[in-house]
C-alpha cells in the first residue's frame, strides 16, 4: 500500500473515531422536574438522562425531535397530572429504562407517540386517548 493510501486510511479512521466519541460526549442532557411551558428536546442534546421524574402539565407540550434517546434512569415521564393536562409529540424516539422498568404515564392528556422504540419502558394510559 502506498504512503498516500495509508495516510488516507488513517485520516478516515481518525475522523470516524472522533465523530463517534464526540457525539457521545456532547449530548448528555440531565433532566428532572416540571415542564409547565412548551419545550423542545433537540437531537443535539440527546441522550436526555432522567435524574428524577419529569412531569409535563399546565397545558404545556413537550416536543421530542426524531432520533432522540430518552434514558429514564432515575425517573419516569408523566404527561399530565390529575386535572392538569399536558401533551407530548414524539416520532422515532427511543425510550430506554435503565436499571428497571420505567413508565411513560399519560394522564388526562394527549399527544402523539409514533414509530418509537421502547426498551424496558411501558406506556400507561389513564383517562387519555393519545394517537
Amino acid at each position: 500500500m502506498s504512503l498516500l493510501k495509508r495516510r488516507l486510511v488513517i485520516v478516515v479512521l481518525v475522523f470516524v473515531f472522533v465523530r463517534i466519541h464526540c457525539s457521545q460526549l456532547y449530548g448528555n442532557t440531565h433532566v428532572g422536574g416540571n415542564i409547565t411551558q412548551d419545550s423542545t428536546w433537540a437531537l443535539s442534546g440527546s441522550p436526555y438522562i432522567f435524574d428524577s421524574d419529569v412531569t409535563v402539565y399546565n397545558n404545556a407540550c413537550l416536543i421530542v425531535e426524531p432520533e432522540v434517546t430518552l434514558e429514564l434512569s432515575n425517573g419516569h415521564l408523566y404527561i399530565g397530572s390529575g386535572s392538569s393536562s399536558g401533551q407530548i409529540q414524539a416520532n422515532s424516539v427511543t425510550f430506554v429504562g435503565k436499571g428497571m422498568y420505567r413508565k411513560v404515564k399519560i394522564d388526562n392528556s394527549g399527544g402523539t407517540i409514533t414509530n418509537c422504540m421502547l426498551d424496558s419502558v411501558y406506556i400507561w394510559l389513564e383517562n387519555s386517548s393519545p394517537t
